[in-house]
């Protein structure tokens, strides 16, 4: 048997989720290949209804699926390295501006243009509604919401001018900023939201038991042996944390505050720059 792996997360992530997959590969006794050149919106259906069999996703989408029945199990999340995150899977979303922009906090942004990235996102997207609603702030605080289809590409409209702000997940940001060292010098961080449970690696139930048990033990092994340790540190992540249901209740409680406040994000469909996945 073959599994099929796709991803839903940022493009910056890939040469990490195919390194992973090609460890997991061989640990199990079984092909494992890396299914990515589809769209964005073709991964996640493709992961939903069985044209891919395992994949890392948002907890968002984790939440979503499996409460409406989808079988899939949890596999593992990525634990980054850095004290912020404290050893747990965890990370969060810093609010960025032009460095010459006159907003100190979020609570400066009213009347602000405000950019995420994309509308499954919980890290660009769901999190600020939450964060609207626990600071009681109305659903128009911006003047206007736009999506830009990536985190990398939120940055690029903030740093052009073409918006006020956006939510960026921190591990994004850390790795644009390995990629690019000047990156942090050309925004400036006004605030971070969270923590959030770290996006999780999930299979699908259909693949047979065995099978799952021992790519979950790949996963949470991976630290364990030079090559896996290596991997990991050059993509800044410790290991692979177990993590169950519950771990995302985070998500669902935030987002029902969120419901129960109205806050929704009505964005539309207008995107600013390229869409390129989160």
């Amino acid at each position: 048997m073959t599994i099929r792996f796709t991803m839903c997360q940022a493009p910056i992530a890939d040469g990490f989720f195919a390194g992973v997959v090609a460890l997991i590969e061989a640990r199990i006794a079984a092909g494992a290949i890396v299914d990515n050149d589809a769209d964005w919106d073709t991964r996640m259906r493709n992961l939903a209804n069985g044209g891919a069999d395992a994949g890392w996703i948002c907890g968002l989408q984790y939440t979503d699926w499996v409460d409406a029945g989808a079988p899939l199990e949890l596999l593992a999340a990525p634990v980054k390295t850095g004290a912020r995150y404290g050893g747990e899977p965890i990370y969060f979303s810093d609010v960025i501006v032009h460095p010459t922009s006159a907003y100190a906090k979020f609570d400066d942004l009213r009347g602000g243009r405000w950019l995420c990235n994309e509308p499954h996102s919980f890290s660009g997207c769901h999190v600020v509604r939450h964060a609207l609603a626990q600071r009681r702030l109305p659903e128009d605080f911006f003047a206007s919401r736009a999506f830009s289809g990536s985190h990398g590409d939120s940055v690029r409209q903030v740093l052009a001018g073409n918006a006020d702000a956006a939510a960026i997940d921190s591990t994004v940001l850390e790795a644009l900023a390995t990629n690019d060292p000047s990156l942090l010098a050309q925004l400036r961080v006004i605030d971070t939201l969270g923590p959030s449970p770290r996006p999780p690696w999930v299979i699908r139930k259909s693949v047979p038991v065995p099978l799952r048990a021992a790519i979950r033990k790949a996963l949470l092994t991976l630290h364990e042996s030079s090559d896996g340790a290596a991997l990991l540190a050059q993509h800044g992540h410790a290991r692979f944390a177990p993590v169950v249901d519950r771990s995302y209740d985070a998500i669902r409680q935030m987002l029902r505050l969120a419901d129960r406040r109205g806050i929704w994000m009505d964005i539309g469909s207008r995107v600013i720059g390229p869409a390129s996945g989160r």
